[in-house]
């Protein structure tokens, strides 16, 4: 069943959320809520919900696993816990995908500028902390 929640409608009265539940969403573990082109989006097990009113949600046909969500200058970047994976977006309906070279990579942040990650290359050899820079061009 989906997370209940209610919101204090016009009308003065509280009024019960849609969650699209007419195409069996299922929810496990703590989601991760955003703003990505004038939506609300929610990921959670997989699945994204977007909503432009923050009550009324429809799931978006891509699916995404993420775990955080670092909100950058003109993009905004997704993560998922020991994966060599990080998805990106401008506006939040389509995702590009960049994979790290070697190894497992975990504990993963982000700013404007650059990532800071721990990468483990095999189990054989030492831990070590990365950064790189990233150069961003906008979407025209």
């Amino acid at each position: 069943m989906p997370p209940f929640v209610m919101y204090f409608g016009a009308a003065k009265s509280w009024q019960t959320s849609d969650w699209d539940s007419r195409s069996g969403f299922h929810h496990y573990g703590s989601p991760v809520i955003s703003q990505l082109g004038g939506k609300l989006r929610y990921f959670s097990s997989g699945q994204i919900l977007s909503s432009a009113k923050g009550y009324d949600w429809c799931r978006q046909e891509a699916t995404l696993h993420v775990d955080e969500h670092f909100d950058l200058a003109g993009m905004s970047v997704f993560t998922s816990k020991n994966s060599r994976t990080i998805h990106l977006s401008q506006d939040g309906e389509q995702f590009k995908e960049i994979t790290f070279d070697n190894g497992s990579w975990s504990q993963l942040t982000a700013n404007d500028n650059s990532m800071l990650g721990v990468c483990n290359a095999n189990k054989h050899e030492e831990t070590l902390l990365m950064i790189g820079n990233y150069i961003f061009q906008a979407k025209a």
